[in-house]
């Protein structure tokens, strides 16, 4: 049902309670901590809302902080389709102020989360308080979105069928992904895989966000 919310369960953070919520075609996971003015906090890929747990705790001492996973990623569903910054944006804006009723709100996207966010700038002005982006530049503003070859992962990502391979049909799909999250992470050592990453679709969802360039 359109607009349906299941019952809250206690997050891994104190003060901080996790919800789904039913919309046009797609169920997403989303954190809630806090009361005041809204502020919605946008994850990157391949993170989810987890990435905001620091900062959560913060600003839920003054504002209603609301920090959902995105289609494909954590805990919210992952329909077939086009994972571009509209549709994503179309999403957020859905949740925030369709579900959730909240008019205007304050608005900060991380990573690929920022391109989402600039899409719901521009498509509800009216409605963004403030728009934050960090760590990522906006696809189409002229600059070397692959900063010179080092996010080589987009093209990686884009090439079909090849990440299910490495991943999942491979005996050394561990040992590739570990890889995969140190560069990610910028580490030197070899981490252990973050649940985020190995559950069901992850692969394809991320690679759909890739094809689409967000």
């Amino acid at each position: 049902m359109l607009g349906q919310t299941q019952e809250p369960t206690e997050a891994s953070e104190p003060n901080n309670m996790s919800y789904f919520a039913d919309l046009d075609g797609v169920t997403l996971h989303y954190r809630r901590a806090g009361q005041g003015e809204p502020v919605v906090l946008v994850h990157g890929i391949p993170q989810t809302s987890h990435e905001w747990r620091y900062v959560m705790p913060r600003l839920a001492e003054k504002y209603t902080v609301i920090a959902p996973d995105l289609r494909g990623l954590g805990d919210s569903s992952r329909p077939p389709g086009v994972y571009d910054k509209k549709t994503l944006g179309a999403d957020i804006y859905s949740l925030v102020a369709g579900h959730l009723g909240f008019e205007k709100f304050h608005l900060v996207g991380h990573d690929w989360g920022g391109p989402v966010c600039f899409a719901v700038a521009a498509a509800h002005p009216d409605s963004v308080r403030t728009l934050t982006i960090l760590d990522v530049v906006i696809p189409g503003d002229g600059r070397d979105f692959s900063q010179g070859g080092r996010r080589w992962h987009h093209a990686f990502f884009r090439t079909l069928d090849l990440p299910e391979q490495l991943f999942i049909a491979t005996c050394d799909r561990l040992s590739i992904l570990q890889v995969f999250c140190a560069r990610r992470s910028g580490q030197h050592h070899i981490p252990g895989i973050p649940a985020d990453l190995i559950m069901p679709g992850i692969v394809v969802a991320d690679r759909r966000y890739q094809a689409a360039g967000v």
